[in-house]
Formats: C-alpha cells, structure tokens, sequence
C-alpha cells in the first residue's frame, strides 16, 4: 500500500496545474502577466487553497475584483480543481529580473515552492 501523496499548494504547482492560463478568459500568459485568485474572495470567507484559488490574467483579476464571478458577469472557462499527484514531474523557474546567480536557486524556491497557506 502506497501513501496517499498531496501536490504541495506552492504558486509554481498552481501555475502548472492551470498551464499558465487564465481560468476567466482561458487564454495563455506568461508567469509574469498571471496571478492568483481568490473565486469567492477572501472578504467574504473564501480559503487559500486548491477548491479556492485560480489563476487569472491581470485584467481579468483586475475587473473581477472583489467580488464573486457571477457578480462581475464572469464565468470560469477552466474549472477549479485540485490537482492529482504524478510522479517525476518538476519545472525549473527562472525570475523574470536580474539576481545575483548566488542568490537565483534560493529567490526561485522561495516565491515558487514555498506553501501559500496551510
């Protein structure tokens, strides 16, 4: 019998898990041009995590605000889920902006594979 495994909630599995694209418009963006969103927002008591958070190109994120998608007139086109664990599969990242290659392994692990909440 095998452990059940969890995909860690890191940014970098998010992004992976949604394929860099955004959840409202279904289009592809680069990391730098997506962020997270909270579908029922952390004001009215949404959690950060799997059954929660979407990623979302900036405009969209930005015309959704804080409100609910059927407020805003919105509809997801990739649904929320949560990932299944595969074995073998990582991605490297590489920040978008000049750091110190001493310093690269440590900023990349930091903002990609930290967990976002427990």
């Amino acid at each position: 019998k095998v452990p059940k495994q969890e995909i860690p909630f890191t940014r970098r599995n998010i992004y992976e898990h949604y394929g860099h694209h955004c959840c409202y418009c279904g289009r592809h963006f680069p990391p730098s041009e997506l962020n997270l969103d909270h579908v029922v927002p952390r004001s009215r008591g949404g959690t950060t995590d799997w059954t929660n958070i979407v990623t979302a190109c900036i405009p969209c994120n930005l015309r959704k605000g804080c409100r609910l998608p059927n407020e805003a007139h919105m509809k997801l086109k990739i649904p929320i889920s949560k990932p299944k664990f595969r074995v073998g599969v990582t991605i490297m990242w590489r920040a978008p902006f000049k750091v110190r290659r001493s310093w690269q392994r440590f900023v990349d692990r930091a903002y990609w594979d930290s967990q976002l909440e427990d």
